[in-house]
């Protein structure tokens, strides 16, 4: 088997940066203020934000604060769809369209990049996630759907995708408005992408993010990643599981027969595998994933 058209973000140059691309503000439907809410991100450790205000471009004002690299964007809703698209600056009117792929389209011909939104909350069937084209990725987990419905995880959408031949990179997203109350934990800070990139400029980010030179997380980290000829090895922080999901019924879950931790798993390839990608979950349930590994004959 021969793998292409994959960034291993262990061997490539660059610095590590934390972010989240998926955060409403008082612009919308959120309840802070584009710095409140920036300040915390930043407070938590992040390094870039993407405010995705619905059918609104957000700025912050970094005058005489510590300042938070933002990637322009916006959240547009249309029918059921919900897509966050970054690197775009002007707002537009989704009423010109008449289907939903003429907006990705029109993001992408502005410079854009689609993320499809919590598919599973949104109740999109699975031919309705995989008859777009020209999405960057999905939302693998939503933490805002998960902490207020349950529904935020939507890996099985992903993984329809992939053995369609669909290419799609998996995010991970706060999806925050700043929300809680006595049985729901703040959506603030649940999720992050951990991002590989030379500097922490929206364009460089933005390079890294379009090939895929992340991960996802909103728990476990992922540390090194060898690939190769016949195997994938992973090393993560100490986990309950890392399963290697291939189309089925390919892959394998590795776990301790005795429920002990581990922080390293190795596949050998069978043969017949059209992608592979990462899961790591930990004891308490939060997961991390890679972005898939494409392979050919």
């Amino acid at each position: 088997m021969n793998i292409y058209n994959f960034a291993n973000i262990f061997k490539e140059r660059g610095n590590w940066y934390k972010g989240c691309l998926h955060i409403h503000t008082t612009n919308s439907d959120g309840d802070l203020s584009p710095q409140e809410h920036a300040s915390i991100y930043k407070e938590k450790g992040y390094d870039f934000l993407n405010f995705a205000d619905h059918e609104k471009i957000t700025f912050l004002d970094t005058e005489g604060r510590d300042e938070i690299t933002t990637i322009p964007g916006i959240e547009i809703s249309f029918e059921k769809y919900h897509l966050v698209v970054l690197n775009v600056e002007d707002e537009f009117d989704k009423n010109q369209f008449s289907h939903v792929q003429q907006i990705i389209d029109y993001a992408r011909g502005k410079g854009g990049e689609v993320i499809l939104a919590h598919p599973y909350w949104s109740s999109l069937s699975t031919e309705e996630v995989t008859s777009l084209q020209g999405l960057l990725g999905i939302e693998a987990f939503n933490g805002s759907a998960f902490l207020s419905i349950g529904k935020g995880n939507n890996e099985i959408y992903w993984d329809i995708a992939l053995e369609k031949g669909i290419k799609l990179w998996g995010f991970c997203c706060d999806d925050s408005h700043y929300h809680f109350n006595e049985h729901r934990p703040v959506d603030t800070g649940y999720t992050w992408v951990m991002v590989k990139s030379n500097s922490l400029t929206p364009e460089s980010l933005m390079e890294s993010l379009r090939k895929g030179a992340f991960y996802s997380s909103y728990g476990p980290q992922i540390r090194n990643l060898e690939i190769q000829k016949e195997s994938i090895y992973v090393e993560t922080s100490p986990v309950s599981s890392i399963t290697f999901i291939a189309n089925s019924p390919l892959g394998e879950r590795f776990a301790s027969p005795q429920g002990r931790e581990i922080n390293w798993a190795q596949y050998q390839l069978k043969g017949g595998e059209k992608y592979i990608r990462v899961k790591c979950q930990d004891k308490f349930g939060r997961c991390a994933f890679l972005n898939p590994i494409f392979l050919e004959d």
